[in-house]
């Protein structure tokens, strides 16, 4: 019988296969978005970490606001991206693939933190200690999750019956 590490570790590469291929036809495009952190007034100097960056529309989005940005994710395919759209927006992120349970960064790093649809694909108890020894002391930000569909690998069972009833 596996134990939790090799269930995580299966669910993190199913994901990661996943969203390798999911990335892969991005269109590196104009990024007009803004990132809203309720009580960050600006990012304009502060040290931002975009978790689960997916294709650069964050790290991007935060780049324009002035922040000193970084970001990572778990598929190759989407740090790729990510650099692909930072180069044509014109701004500087630093983007590399990592594990959410095993951020490479020193602690008390980040200003702030963010991170759009990830809840569901982590173990929050891991990775929130993970964001809580990597923020400054008086940092913050927002982590959220997201409507999941059947495509989606964490999709499970339990999320299907709670859609049906």
């Amino acid at each position: 019988m596996p134990d939790e590490r090799d269930t995580a570790q299966t669910i993190a590469e199913r994901e990661k296969q996943f969203y390798d291929q999911e990335w892969k036809n991005t269109e590196v495009r104009r990024i007009n978005a803004r990132i809203r952190i309720p009580g960050v007034d600006s990012l304009k100097g502060k040290r931002i970490l975009i978790c689960a960056c997916g294709t650069g529309v964050w790290p991007v989005a935060a780049a324009k606001d002035g922040a000193e940005v970084f970001a990572f994710d778990i598929s190759e395919t989407a740090i790729e991206k990510a650099q692909e759209m930072a180069r044509f927006n014109d701004v500087e992120i630093r983007a590399e693939v990592m594990d959410f349970h095993a951020l490479k960064y020193p602690d008390d790093y980040f200003d702030v933190v963010y991170g759009q649809a990830i809840l569901h694909h982590v173990d929050c108890g891991v990775a929130g200690a993970e964001i809580r020894r990597c923020l400054k002391p008086g940092g913050g930000g927002v982590l959220s999750r997201e409507q999941r569909s059947k495509s989606d690998p964490a999709f499970s069972e339990a999320d299907a019956l709670r859609e049906a009833g």
